[in-house]
């Protein structure tokens, strides 16, 4: 008796070399996929140390802008020389505060705010600030890389019950009761209300007027 037998069939050169290429397909894929994701939770990392790291620059601002105060001009100024208490717009503050940023400084301090143009599309805020009567001062980025950076101030007369928030301050010799300062950035919101506890308060001091740095 002859005893048939019967050849195993196997996958041919051609099978083979399509699974290959089907398989680097699949691993190049899976490889792009996992750099995206990577690069992902870097971009998310940094945009949050970012928003953190504004949060905390609001804070330190904050108390400069509650120690804001009002002066009279002492006996010995010129007569008729009525100093500036406060300057307000969208884009820039001055004032004069006790709260100094750089922890060195002595005394009050006459302090300007400025938003200012970033890289193309964005705003940054700038800060400087000089002791009074001196004529010296340190200049320095608080913010950068924001949409939007911008100042509101809280107005309200003796008759109003509530009062408005405007982008302006019109009367310079008196402080407005509050301030707020408002930063958009990656796609975020973030703002500080800094109340100024001297708003109702005069100091008498020889001093001169709110100087804008050049």
């Amino acid at each position: 008796m002859k005893v048939r037998t019967t050849k195993a069939d196997g996958f041919t050169l051609l099978e083979l070399l399509v699974a290959i290429a089907l398989l680097a397909v699949v691993v190049v894929v899976i490889v792009q996929a996992m750099r995206l994701g990577m690069r992902a939770i870097e971009s998310g990392d940094r945009k949050i140390a970012g928003l953190e790291r504004t949060r905390a620059l609001l804070s330190v601002i904050e108390p400069q802008l509650q120690s804001a105060f009002m002066i009279t001009a002492s006996r010995d100024a010129q007569a008729g020389e009525q100093p500036v208490q406060f300057r307000g717009e969208s884009g820039a503050v001055e004032f004069r505060s006790y709260q100094s940023l750089w922890g060195g400084a002595k005394g009050p301090v006459a302090v300007s705010y400025r938003v200012v143009d970033d890289e193309p599309g964005f705003k940054a805020l700038r800060v400087s600030e000089s002791p009074l009567a001196i004529d010296a001062a340190n200049e320095t980025l608080v913010i950068g890389h924001a949409q939007e950076i911008f100042f509101e101030f809280y107005y309200r007369t003796s008759t109003d019950e509530t009062g408005q928030w405007v982008d302006q301050w019109k009367e310079p010799e008196r402080l407005p009761s509050k301030v707020r300062l408002t930063v958009r950035q990656d796609q975020r919101t973030l703002s500080v209300i800094a109340p100024l506890r001297a708003a109702g308060s005069v100091v008498q001091m020889v001093t001169s007027p709110v100087r804008t740095p050049k």
